[in-house]
This record gives structure tokens, sequence and C-alpha cells, in this order.
């Protein structure tokens, strides 16, 4: 599962301050069903919103990754201890961790998992290795490797559904179309489509395909 946020941008023009509505979403990594979103406060940040928003949530052996902002030590112990869930944090902004990292005995360890992508005039190689977590960090036995949790789903909303170009500005507005677009993308990936852009393409010659996509006949 993935948590993720996104700053509504085109949601500034339509503040008194000027500033952008943030949301956090958690979705699942591979359809991009969306499990839950909250609304950032403008006077705090995502820290404080992440715990609130994956309480509810039945997270036991899920594996949850997350960007750097929330590589935190609270938000591993609060998944590992509460949550009974395994966690991928992003190490570059906590100086002292990344260095217990770095000198840990990597290449004396085997590689558990590859992958190798191409696209976007780049091409990535992403090796996983398993070692024991740095002291004070929680850990549980880690599950067998899988291919890459990451997700594009706020990307996919930037680019495919113009969010940043939304007119939708004010209220609740904002938070409930990011929702309903993840949502849209989520059943489209439920349904075999892996290029959303061609997706709505196809549903939109015809308006019954929606809703033969949706189960209403």
């Amino acid at each position: 599962m993935a948590v993720d946020g996104k700053a509504l941008r085109g949601t500034r023009h339509g503040s008194d301050t000027g500033r952008a509505r943030h949301v956090l979403t958690a979705i699942t990594a591979r359809t991009m069903a969306l499990l839950a979103q909250a609304e950032v406060d403008g006077k705090s940040n995502e820290i404080t919103v992440f715990c609130p928003l994956l309480r509810p949530l039945d997270l036991t052996d899920a594996v949850i990754t997350v960007d750097a902002l929330h590589t935190q030590r609270e938000h591993a112990t609060f998944l590992v201890e509460e949550k009974n869930a395994h966690y991928i944090l992003v190490v570059k902004n906590q100086p002292s961790l990344y260095r217990q990292l770095k000198g840990l005995l990597w290449r004396q360890v085997s590689i558990a998992h590859r992958e190798d992508h191409h696209g976007h005039d780049r091409s990535e190689c992403r090796q996983l290795k398993v070692l024991a977590s740095p002291p004070g960090w929680p850990s549980r036995t880690p599950p067998k490797p899988s291919p890459s949790s990451e997700s594009p789903g706020p990307a996919t909303r930037r680019r495919t559904y113009r969010e940043d170009a939304s007119l939708i500005r004010t209220g609740n507005g904002p938070a409930v179309m990011a929702a309903l677009r993840t949502i849209a993308i989520g059943i489209l990936k439920l349904h075999g489509w892996t290029n959303i852009a061609k997706a709505n393409r196809h549903n939109a010659h015809q308006a019954q395909r929606c809703l033969t996509t949706l189960g209403i006949t």
C-alpha cells in the first residue's frame, strides 16, 4: 500500500492565503484503489495526519511505502507495533540513519529481488537486499520480496485528469474531486487497463461503456 501526499495546486487561486489545499491518500499499489484520504490542515503537515489516516485500516502483514517526509521513528513504531505491518521508507532526510544504513555489510548480502525498468528515455535497475534494521527502528520478519510497489497515483491524476488546472477550489470540493479521480483510476485498473488516458478515450466514445464498467446494466 502506498501513502502519498499531493498539493492540489489549482486551489491556491481560491485561497485567501495563496496556499494550495493538500490531501494525504492511502491506495493499493497495484490497482490504485482508494483506501483512505484526509485533508491536511494548512497549519500542520502530513506527518500529523499519517497515523489517524491509517489507524482505522486493517494493515496486518501489509507493506506500506511512503516518501522521505514520513521516515519517522514514530511512524515505523506505529506500523509495526500497532498495525502489525511492514514498511519501506526512503532515507534521505535522516543523516544519522543514513550513515547507519550505509555502514551495513551490503556487499556481503545476496540480491533477493531485482527489477529492470525502461521508459521515459531512461533505464532503471532496482535491487532488493534484506538486513536487520538499525538499533532503535522496529521491524518484523520481512515478507517475501515482491515487484515494486511504487504508486503513480498522484502523477496520473495530475497528467491525465489535469488536476492542477481544476476550477473546483472551495469548500470540500477539491478533496472530493481528488478522491473521485483516484477511485476512477482504481476501477479502471481493476478492469485491466494499464493506460488510464487510453481507457478514458475508450469510454468517452460510448457512455454505455462506463455503466458496464461499473456493473450497471
